[in-house]
């Protein structure tokens, strides 16, 4: 047990003020350690002014949680900021991937939406569910699902066979209603229209699919003159047009090294 060192008198005070000589001291007993308690107990106990406060540095573990309002100015360091959860106004993320769109996966959840595999879509949601990327010939696609009038265009360069042997045929990705041949590019560069009147005649040429079968008939119009001159069929999805004419390829609309133009509604 330590022990310190006193020179005096011990007197003792009552209730009244009146001292009284207890006896002459010099030395008294000492708890062992208790400057060291009461140094420590001040250590975690005192407390000082805002204003005698104004150098060093606070352990943060001694910085008691404030109050929003306590905080009036001064600038905090980024590092020091925490990441915010989407359900307190934040994005509960620390980073994002460049170009991606952002949207709401869950009720308090960001997720990024992958980038599409065909450049050129275009975004599209149903009534629920994430939203998604669809390719344009998709939406073409999906428009003519739900009741829209779909237009094909394009040509062919006849071979210059004819005949149930040498059909010729045409392919679409919707199911067509009117198949019209427009028109023909000549090997000597003269343009034949094909669709309509030409030369004191009407040239027909063309097919209202709803009239055609699986089985090859006559009178299709097709060929122009005489539906005669022509029969056709379609596939079993209705999605290609097959036709031939016994007379000539020109008959059939298949003049070597001519390229017909054709138009098709759906």
């Amino acid at each position: 047990m330590a022990t310190y060192e006193y020179n005096g008198l011990m007197t003792v005070k009552d209730a009244a003020g009146n001292k009284y000589l207890l006896y002459p001291i010099t030395k008294a007993e000492c708890v062992d350690g208790l400057e060291e308690a009461l140094a420590a107990k001040a250590a975690a106990t005192h407390h000082h002014a805002a204003g005698d406060i104004n150098s060093g540095i606070f352990d943060s573990a001694r910085i008691p949680n404030l109050d929003a309002s306590k905080v009036a100015s001064g600038t905090m360091a980024a590092a020091r900021l925490p990441t915010i959860a989407v359900n307190k106004g934040g994005s509960g993320k620390t980073s994002w991937t460049a170009n991606r769109l952002i949207y709401p996966s869950a009720s308090t959840t960001l997720a990024q939406l992958a980038f599409p595999s065909v450049a050129g879509s275009v975004l599209r949601q149903g009534t629920s569910g994430a939203p998604y990327w669809t390719s344009l010939p998709d939406l073409v696609a999906a428009l003519g699902d739900a009741g829209g009038v779909r237009i094909a265009t394009g040509s062919y360069t006849g071979t210059g066979t004819y005949g149930a042997n040498n059909p010729c045929s045409l392919t679409f990705n919707f199911v067509p209603r009117l198949i019209m041949l427009l028109g023909a590019e000549n090997t000597d560069g003269t343009w034949e229209p094909i669709l309509g009147y030409n030369g004191g005649s009407y040239h027909v040429n063309e097919v209202f699919a709803d009239m055609l079968t699986t089985e090859y008939k006559e009178g299709l119009g097709f060929c122009g003159y005489s539906g005669s001159y022509c029969k056709g069929r379609r596939s079993v999805d209705s999605k290609t047009f097959y036709w031939y004419s016994d007379r000539s390829a020109a008959y059939q609309r298949n003049f070597s090294g001519s390229i017909y133009h054709y138009m098709i509604l759906g």
